[in-house]
């Protein structure tokens, strides 16, 4: 019986999570800002490419990630439960209509899934 609470205290966290950004997408929530409210436009955005995206493999930190990216992202969620901590974040470049989002989710600071939209 414990185990299966677990089980389905962590499924409905992924559920939560995963559905949280698409709401934000419709809502839009997403702004260009790192997490010290600075612009993440400019230079360091231009790593937000699908060859960088590519490079990220499971089991990175945050901070490799981050690495990797050139730039701090932004916390969409997070959220913790028997001792599994689950955060998903995002980065995000824009200029004009050039577009580039990269969001990563985090299990016990070790990525487990990674999503892009407009890379190239």
């Amino acid at each position: 019986m414990k185990k299966s609470l677990k089980k389905l205290s962590i499924l409905i966290i992924l559920i939560i999570m995963t559905l949280s950004p698409l709401a934000c997408f419709q809502n839009a929530c997403f702004q260009s800002y790192d997490n010290n409210g600075g612009d993440i436009g400019g230079e360091s955005g231009t790593q937000i490419t699908l060859e960088n995206f590519n490079r990220l493999q499971t089991d990175m930190s945050l901070e490799e990630v981050t690495h990797i990216l050139g730039t701090v992202g932004r916390s969409l969620s997070a959220s913790s439960t028997i001792g599994i901590t689950i955060e998903i974040w995002m980065w995000r470049y824009q200029r004009g209509m050039d577009i580039r989002i990269i969001s990563v989710t985090f299990q016990n600071n070790a990525m487990t899934t990674k999503t892009e939209s407009g890379l190239r």
